[in-house]
């Protein structure tokens, strides 16, 4: 961890980078490197039914909660909007659905637009919601609960992206100097019932580095295009951080 903290100090203070001026963003994230892996670290606080983790902790995270920290930070954001449909701090408020649910949010409140490359591929699936709630929640805490489980209807969800083979040095080049990836996994099978065609987020900074809180090393800043010859997704999804 303390060698992750004097890799970005030096990017800070002497531009390690090319000299290049570090953005909020960058700065924002930056404070977290080094920080340990913990899937799921925010719930909706101690006395939720379903998710007791705490509404905000900076110690430990996962790939989306370290995005929306940090995006909070840099912004000026309130953390719970962008985690939560309008505010409201409720499980079944959550943004659970990067594709269908935490993108549009953060694209209706003004934080992210995607990066137009022509044409994309797209990759499609749908979801068994029903099948889902029941599989996250077994035992409903209340009759309002039971309803919303008991009238889920699937849906559809489809995310364009860039082919990994499309994704090169030159295509990064053109990236904006903040930018959120997205990364799509290839296995995803329809009825979707758990896990999202979305199995990984990070920034993207000067079309270089992936700052992102990774199951390995916990949150880091790395060679973007390194970390992706070294797994195996379908491709990315690029979103401009606004």
């Amino acid at each position: 961890m303390k060698m992750k903290k004097i890799l970005f100090l030096c990017f800070l203070i002497s531009g390690c980078a090319g000299g290049a001026d570090v953005t909020p963003l960058e700065s924002a994230a930056g404070k977290y490197i080094g920080a340990p892996y913990v899937l799921g670290p925010l719930g909706e606080g101690a006395a939720a039914p379903y998710d007791s983790d705490p509404l905000r902790r900076t110690d430990a995270f996962d790939c989306l909660t370290f995005v929306e920290t940090a995006l909070s930070d840099a912004r000026g954001a309130d953390l719970q909007k962008i985690r939560y449909s309008g505010g409201r701090i409720d499980w079944f408020s959550r943004n659970h659905w990067t594709e269908t649910e935490w993108i549009p949010n953060a694209e209706m409140l003004g934080l992210v637009r995607p990066v137009d490359f022509g044409a994309a591929a797209k990759t499609h699936a749908v979801v068994d919601l029903k099948k889902w709630y029941e599989s996250e929640i077994p035992r409903p805490a209340g009759a309002r609960d039971r309803k919303i489980i008991e009238s889920a209807r699937p849906f559809e969800m489809s995310v364009p992206y860039v082919p990994r083979d499309n994704i090169t040095p030159e295509l990064l080049a053109g990236m904006p100097r903040d930018a959120l990836a997205f990364f799509i996994r290839c296995d995803v099978k329809s009825p979707v019932v758990r896990g999202d065609m979305i199995s990984h987020a990070g920034f993207l900074f000067g079309g270089r580095d992936l700052a992102h809180a990774g199951e390995k090393n916990g949150a880091e800043r790395i060679d973007f295009l390194g970390y992706l010859s070294a797994h195996k997704f379908c491709g990315v999804a690029f979103y401009e951080v606004l």
